[in-house]
């Protein structure tokens, strides 16, 4: 644990990285953890007074999303690993047409069975992007160029998605 305590928005928003920097046992992944923190810290700017905003998007394009999720589930059964015994399930899960398991990406954890699912329709996010492009240029006052809509990752039991510092190139404004 850190060695002083300050009740303050701010710390508060940047303990949880640091303690995940911390727990990192390889000392030369620790020490880029803490460059990649600290640069950030230092040279990105802030939008809002925590460096980030939540807020929903519009309710039209949220339901549009979980249309798109809802078609690619598809009921199975799951074999799950418990104290007493195997037991199998069943669980809704996306397949099918436009999803893939996620590829492996060294800020979500989790093991191998549980990779969040990917799906994508590039047409969809491509029109949603420029659909939202309006309210990002109005929440940061700059004027933006649309790089990259993913699609939705569907994240499972057992996979997180761990502090990072996002690309520059697609995810930052400069």
């Amino acid at each position: 644990s850190l060695p002083y305590t300050y009740n303050t928005p701010q710390c508060n928003a940047i303990y949880k990285p640091i303690q995940q920097v911390a727990r990192i046992e390889d000392g030369n992944a620790r020490y880029n953890g803490w460059m990649a923190f600290m640069t950030s810290a230092l040279l990105a700017t802030n939008y809002t007074e925590n460096g980030w905003g939540l807020t929903r998007a519009p309710e039209h394009i949220t339901k549009r999303l979980q249309q798109r999720l809802h078609k690619t589930l598809v009921e199975m059964d799951i074999e799950e690993e418990h104290p007493d015994g195997t037991v199998t399930t069943k669980k809704k899960i996306p397949q099918g047409r436009g999803t893939r398991k996620e590829h492996y990406i060294n800020v979500i954890g989790g093991d191998e069975d549980s990779r969040p699912i990917m799906i994508q329709d590039h047409r969809e996010n491509d029109e949603i992007l420029m659909e939202m492009k309006p309210m990002f240029e109005w929440w940061s006052g700059v004027d933006l160029e649309g790089s990259i809509a993913y699609g939705i990752r569907a994240y499972r039991n057992d996979s997180n998605l761990l502090m990072h510092v996002d690309k520059s190139s697609t995810h930052i404004i400069r």
